[in-house]
């Protein structure tokens, strides 16, 4: 492995470094490394996608704002990518980078998402490079009525993407998925609606309990099932609260998550 920034992912990924934005850490290791590539403009027009994208195991993706309805988590390359956008970002020419990509992100829609939600959308970059990304997003989002994709255009586009015709009909048509309809709702396209408020909240709640079982927080716990926590939530690897509960054997959650499991599944099926 020859280039740079694959060997920083590398040692990032064997060391656990942070790469949490905003993490009181201050991402020290990441920042000092970080800061020693010499060539890193060249190691990122030169790098092998696949072999990035191979760093996909899950970090924590932080919820933004109040009202932000729980996430999936990022990939590593992801999170190191928007990390290095942050702390050298404006040593780099972003143009060359992102031309030399466009290609393979027009075969793998999940790298044009990210990409261009997490980095071209927001430096500093050639309007053509940025016209070329945008296009392809669109396309592939007509192509495949990608979900993620349109939230990602709809965020990015707000009131500009009447101008695409038909992308906010395929939007609006998909509103099920709840990223998709808070976007569309953040947006002005849909109404605010007390349920969905609600159910939000409470699927915040739930992904919160992963935190609490992890450190062991009977308090917390409580807290957080009292609140309605979502119950039938998921971690990266498919677990339910209870299911991680158990995984951890902590003895003292475990009949709390049940009965709160027991209670949410009777009120979904009253007969």
């Amino acid at each position: 492995m020859s280039n740079s920034f694959l060997q920083l992912l590398a040692e990032t990924e064997r060391k656990r470094w942070c790469v949490t934005r905003f993490c009181g850490c201050y991402l020290t290791e990441y920042r000092s490394a970080i800061a020693l590539i010499n060539d890193l403009q060249s190691a990122l027009e030169t790098v092998d996608l696949s072999e990035l994208t191979s760093y996909d195991q899950w970090r924590v993706r932080e919820i933004e704002g109040l009202y932000e309805p729980p996430v999936p988590p990022l990939p590593l390359w992801c999170c190191a990518l928007r990390i290095t956008s942050i702390l050298r970002g404006i040593t780099l020419d972003w143009g060359p980078i992102f031309s030399a990509w466009l290609p393979y992100a027009r075969q793998h829609v999940w790298f044009l998402d990210l990409v261009f939600f997490y980095l071209v959308a927001r430096v500093p970059c050639d309007p053509e490079v940025y016209n070329s990304w945008l296009t392809t997003c669109v396309d592939v989002a007509r192509q495949t009525r990608n979900t993620s994709l349109l939230e990602t255009l709809v965020r990015v586009l707000r009131a500009d993407i009447r101008k695409y015709g038909d992308l906010l009909e395929y939007a609006v048509a998909q509103a099920g998925d709840p990223m998709l309809r808070n976007a569309l709702a953040v947006a002005g396209f849909l109404p605010w609606d007390v349920v969905f408020h609600r159910e939000r909240k409470r699927t915040i709640a739930g992904h919160r309990l992963f935190g609490a079982i992890r450190q062991d927080d009977v308090e917390a716990v409580r807290t957080l099932v009292a609140k309605g926590a979502t119950q039938t939530v998921t971690d990266e690897q498919g677990r339910t609260p209870l299911a991680y509960a158990r995984a951890l054997q902590r003895e003292e959650l475990v009949p709390i998550l049940e009965s709160a499991y027991a209670r949410q599944a009777a009120a979904r099926n009253p007969d």
